[in-house]
């Protein structure tokens, strides 16, 4: 049997090894990480390096180690972070001399002040290093805006506001516009230039086309470089507004062109259908590329048609536009090739226009198949053949007894080109008709 003595031993034993359990356990435990002194280095325009050194992990599994940087006080996690440790193995981490740890802190703005702090993260909380703060330096290359202020079917208007010239005369400033990915001055098929000097700018694109996806930026130079804005994209919207022909189901694309509202499409409508040979300038007479027949079924079954190569006689083509819309004159003609660019003189000579690029009538809309060819005849008895090249269409104007003015658009020497000419009434030309305003 155990004395006192003993007891008392062994109790004071139990106490002790029950505190040095404590006393391990305590000194053991994980704690926050401490992080020591940093600094910032290599200040440049646009980055700077900073360099911290974790002096301790906190006993703990180091989840996440980097740097906090803002341009105000105090920057968190909630700020912008550049990534140092996360948990990626030691031997791939770079270092510093001293085993310091480096971050180069990337796309800064230049002649900024920024604060920035290391900060280290473990199962126990977050630290954060002393702050620093830093100036990025000036760039001495021109700072820029752009906003889009509208953009319809062909135009888009741009604000352009060049707020810093770098220290150096602003020599141009403008837009450059691309539809195959953003644009510079070496890759655009757009560029319009605003000006010289600093100061804010409205600018207008002319010549897009509907429904299509563009790429702007505006720049601006200076003797040191050129500066781009942040790429734009916007789509333009459809110019096309659509008729449907009530008589046959037809429906056709139209286009307003100042104050005109043309249709974009031939006119289909085919009441009646003759051979190409026959013809006759005193009656009303369609004819479709490429059939012979007489039966509309039939010839409405066929490719050409489909495609809007019908052709009329005058007196057809003045029968066959649908209720609200007739035969263009030969003065809503000349209208419409002003919108194309043509002087009005050209508009108004026999025997031609001046010449143009097919983009000057398509960037308009006035979609144009040079290939719709046409009826001719080399007299007034109504016998015909097929001319198979060009695109030739009816206006309602008579010229001389038995012949009215058509317009006629082709090739002359491989340059597209719009001609005025009279012919015969019973020729079969294709149509496009005007609406009633």
């Amino acid at each position: 049997m155990m004395n006192k003595k003993q007891s008392y031993l062994i109790l004071g034993l139990l106490l002790s090894l029950i505190g040095l359990v404590q006393s391990c356990d305590k000194k053991d435990a994980p704690t926050v990480p401490s992080l020591g002194s940093s600094k910032v280095i290599d200040i440049k325009e646009t980055e700077a390096t900073f360099v911290f050194h974790l002096e301790k992990d906190g006993g703990g599994e180091l989840l996440e180690s980097g740097v906090c940087y803002g341009k105000n006080s105090n920057p968190t996690l909630n700020d912008s972070v550049a990534i140092y440790h996360h948990f990626i193995p030691q031997e791939y981490v770079d270092v510093y001399e001293g085993g310091e740890s480096i971050m180069v802190l990337h796309n800064l703005e230049d002649g900024v002040k920024y604060y920035a702090r290391a900060f280290a993260k473990n199962e126990m909380g977050i630290a954060y290093s002393d702050q620093k703060e830093f100036t990025t330096i000036a760039s001495k290359l021109p700072k820029l805006s752009a906003e889009l202020l509208s953009f319809d079917s062909r135009t888009a208007t741009c604000k352009v506001s060049v707020i810093y010239d770098g220290g150096y005369e602003i020599t141009e400033h403008g837009i450059v516009v691309s539809d195959n990915g953003p644009a510079d001055l070496s890759w655009n098929i757009i560029k319009e230039v605003s000006g010289k000097g600093k100061g804010e700018f409205t600018v207008k694109i002319n010549d897009l086309r509907w429904e299509k996806k563009y790429h702007l930026k505006a720049y601006a130079a200076n003797e040191n470089g050129t500066t781009y804005t942040e790429d734009i994209e916007f789509t333009t919207p459809t110019i096309y507004g659509s008729f449907t022909d009530e008589r046959d189901g037809n429906v056709y694309r139209t286009l307003k062109v100042g104050s005109q509202t043309w249709m974009v499409d031939n006119l289909k409508y085919l009441p009646k259908v003759y051979p190409m040979e026959e013809g006759n300038p005193l009656q009303a007479y369609a004819y479709v590329r490429g059939y012979s027949g007489t039966d509309v079924n039939e010839a409405k079954g066929k490719a050409f048609y489909k495609d809007g190569f019908v052709y009329y006689n005058l007196v057809a083509a003045q029968l066959s536009c649908p209720e609200g819309w007739h035969l263009p004159t030969d003065k809503e003609w000349s209208e419409l090739e002003l919108a194309f660019g043509i002087s009005e003189e050209e508009t108004q000579r026999i025997g031609g226009s001046e010449k143009l690029k097919y983009t000057e009538i398509s960037n308009i809309g006035f979609e144009m198949n040079f290939r719709y060819g046409y009826r001719l005849e080399g007299t007034n008895d109504g016998v015909g053949f097929l001319w198979p090249v060009d695109a030739a269409f009816w206006t309602n104007s008579e010229d001389e007894p038995g012949k009215f003015l058509f317009r006629k658009f082709g090739l002359q020497n491989d340059e597209m080109q719009i001609e005025r000419w009279t012919i015969y009434k019973s020729a079969g030309l294709c149509v496009r008709c005007v609406k009633d305003e």
